[in-house]
């Protein structure tokens, strides 16, 4: 290999050596639950941690469908990595087989398909116990054995489906915005069955309340913000909404700590809190029109 350097002059001879290792071929046969050969079905490799990762990045094939007898290779996986081989046709899925490089499995691998479970869900908020939509639901395994997590989305009524689960223990975690970050809740899924889980997303501190003019009369689009600082960080935090039409807000989500409620309208004057210990739901702020 030749290395130009800058100012024209000569390149100096560099040495580089690279030393090939092979990659790790795995077989093995897919059958159904009867013991009868599966075509069809899609055979792939998981784990193996970063080089696993950049080789599928780099298209290596470590991915591929059985044969009309089931039969199945993989010839070009990374070498001195622990993966698993996982095996699927339509909602049908075997139990992940581990395939460690220091005690390589007996080929061919015998993999049976089987039915898989479905986890149906409910997310609410919990201090109303109201449903909350749109709410990101996500499941890891848990112990990490091969198989692979998943994510879903809540519909308008809070409820999540996921088919075409692994037997065995998840974590399941909801998510959303103006929540609290949940804790994990440990859910076990059985093969063939349905497993109903309720999850909750904690709404933490919240400030709400009104504003009006002097009139009485509810301001619509008023901008509020909440300014603060929770405890025991110091990072600051920020957030804001609009008033709606019956001079109403709301703004959930907010570690304890330190928060300035502010609400500002065009020609009129801005009003404030004192600062806040705690969350407040009757907040009420009346704005004066400015007189120049």
């Amino acid at each position: 290999m030749w290395v130009a350097i800058p100012g024209g002059a000569e390149p100096d001879p560099q040495q580089l050596d690279i030393t090939l290792v092979a990659s790790r071929r795995l077989e093995g046969v897919v059958l159904t639950a009867a013991g009868k050969a599966a075509p069809g079905a899609r055979v792939w490799i998981v784990g193996g941690g970063r080089e696993v990762r950049s080789a599928r990045d780099a298209g290596r094939l470590l991915e591929t469908f059985t044969d009309s007898e089931g039969g199945w290779f993989i010839a070009d996986i990374p070498p001195e990595r622990n993966v698993a081989v996982r095996a699927k046709l339509g909602l049908l899925e075997a139990d992940p087989f581990p395939a460690p490089y220091k005690k390589p499995p007996t080929l061919p691998i015998r993999m049976k398909l089987a039915e898989t479970a479905t986890l149906r869900g409910l997310v609410e908020d919990l201090v109303t116990r109201s449903s909350v939509g749109n709410a990101r639901v996500r499941v890891v395994p848990e112990p990490r054995d091969g198989r692979t997590g998943r994510l879903a989305t809540t519909n308008a009524r809070g409820e999540f489906v996921m088919e075409g689960l692994l037997p065995g223990g998840w974590l399941l975690t909801p998510s959303k915005s103006g929540y609290l970050k949940a804790e994990a809740q440990s859910v076990t899924v059985t093969r063939g069955g349905e497993t109903n889980a309720t999850v909750q997303l904690d709404p933490g501190d919240v400030f709400a309340g009104t504003v009006v003019d002097q009139a009485g009369k509810p301001l619509r689009y008023t901008r509020i913000s909440v300014k603060g600082t929770p405890d025991g960080t110091e990072k600051k935090v920020s957030r804001g909404a609009s008033v709606n039409a019956a001079g109403r807000f709301r703004l959930t989500g907010f570690e304890r700590g330190v928060y300035v409620v502010t609400a500002w309208r065009k020609g009129f004057r801005t009003v404030r809190t004192d600062a806040l210990r705690r969350g407040d739901t009757d907040l009420r702020f009346v704005l004066r029109r400015r007189t120049r």
